[in-house]
């Protein structure tokens, strides 16, 4: 297991950093309450050590987060006036704060270790939790896979979250392995991978799967050496095989690929059944496309696209139930439907700028993170709700943080050679 050697002139302060990392994630699995009280001390934190992250001032992708947060609050501030706090507006900021408590935090390995842990730590408890249910009523699971259903996560449920999350932590666990010359951490990371990667197929969460493959490749075209590229079609076909293999040996994924079918089959045709998934998420891509060809060049506010959406639902789909009444499932159209070409701008500005940042583009870390999860953000809302806001933002700024740093020549943040642990 990890020894914690803080640097005497921080050691307190990490011991801080540690709290509030430990209320963060227990906070995203168990309890809102308790990780708004996380980010609050984040703040607190991060304003007493403003000399460390104002250097961002400096950074274009600071002034691109900046844009995706006022966009909606100056919008909720037009249409509703004083109650503006009532709506998403505000919750954005979020978006700002994890830049800020991240890049305040120490330098040097120890810290880089200690948010490593406390996240390997958080999402070995979340997968322990999600297969004890699985184990311990097998037949029950069977069941709910043959709906719109998976096993119990943390979270509150949020197994699109847990599913992504799950394959960073296997992420994170790859580079503490690269990064440490303990023989005995190394095997304990490569054995987490194995055993998470294969909880994201019992799992058979969609997201989950698709950011592990995506993952996986990104990784594999890094760490082939470069005379030996060729073998990125072997990883291909690996890649391939994973499903089918999983397909015919995990019960309970068999059962979620043949809700998916049954689901999409019912989508295509326009047959709407209650409980199906898919069908609600076109539904509700549908009814943002048709709130942008309506409004397309100012949009409808981002606190009335809920009601825009309600009322689209009642005139298109009548027959569907009102807590299915969803916003568009796509972060990309949420912003162009609420904001009209100024909010597409905006959220398209913050998507493809890391493409132009050579720090991100070339860092193998940066990329594992973000090409997986930039695909998600065509069908998936990160940017809407506490919890995917969580995840999005802390994530973002922290393998930001672990590319700029290592460009900076700190490899593993602060040493320039390995250190055993």
């Amino acid at each position: 297991m990890q020894r914690f050697h803080f640097p005497r002139q921080f050691r307190w302060e990490m011991y801080a950093v540690g709290l509030i990392l430990v209320l963060l994630f227990v906070g995203f699995l168990t309890n809102r309450v308790i990780s708004n009280v996380g980010m609050l001390l984040a703040g607190i934190y991060a304003l007493t050590q403003t000399k460390r992250w104002l250097g961002l001032r400096s950074q274009p992708l600071i002034w691109a987060i900046l844009a995706i947060c006022l966009v909606p609050l100056l919008s909720d501030l037009w249409i509703e006036g004083t109650h503006f706090y009532r709506y998403r507006g505000v919750m954005k900021w979020i978006l700002v704060l994890f830049p800020c408590f991240l890049f305040a935090m120490p330098p040097g390995r120890p810290t880089v270790r200690l948010v490593h842990v406390v996240f390997l730590v958080a999402m070995a408890i979340s997968t322990a939790y999600s297969c004890w249910h699985y184990i311990a009523d097998f037949g029950a699971m069977a069941a709910r896979y043959k709906v719109s259903k998976v096993m119990p996560t943390l979270a509150l449920g949020d197994h699109i979250r847990i599913g992504w999350l799950t394959v960073l932590s296997c992420v994170v666990a790859f580079y503490e392995g690269k990064m440490t010359t303990n023989k005995v951490w190394r095997r304990w990371t490569w054995l987490y991978i194995f055993v998470q990667c294969a909880f994201v197929h019992l799992l058979g969460a969609k997201t989950g799967l698709i950011t592990l493959y995506l993952t996986i490749l990104v990784l594999a075209a890094f760490a082939l050496p470069g005379g030996r590229k060729w073998l990125i079609s072997v990883v291909v076909l690996l890649v391939m095989v994973m499903p089918v293999a999983s397909y015919y040996t995990i019960p309970s994924l068999r059962e979620r690929f043949h809700f998916i079918k049954y689901d999409f089959e019912h989508a295509v045709r326009g047959e709407y059944r209650e409980g199906l998934s898919d069908a609600v998420r076109l539904y509700s891509l549908q009814a943002g496309w048709d709130i942008v060809k309506a409004h397309p060049n100012t949009g409808v506010g981002f606190s009335r696209l809920q009601d825009e959406c309600n009322a689209w639902y009642k005139q298109h789909i009548p027959d569907l139930k009102a807590d299915n009444y969803f916003l568009p499932s796509s972060q990309i159209l949420i912003y162009w439907a609420s904001g009209g070409w100024l909010g597409l701008a905006c959220i398209l500005a913050y998507l493809m700028l890391p493409f132009a940042i050579s720090v991100l583009r070339s860092n193998r870390w940066w990329l594992a993170f973000y090409l997986p999860a930039l695909l998600t953000m065509l069908y998936e809302t990160h940017l809407e709700g506490q919890l995917p806001l969580f995840a999005w933002s802390f994530f973002f700024a922290w393998f930001w943080r672990l590319a700029t740093d290592e460009k900076a020549g700190q490899r593993a943040i602060g040493f320039n050679k390995l250190e055993k642990v």
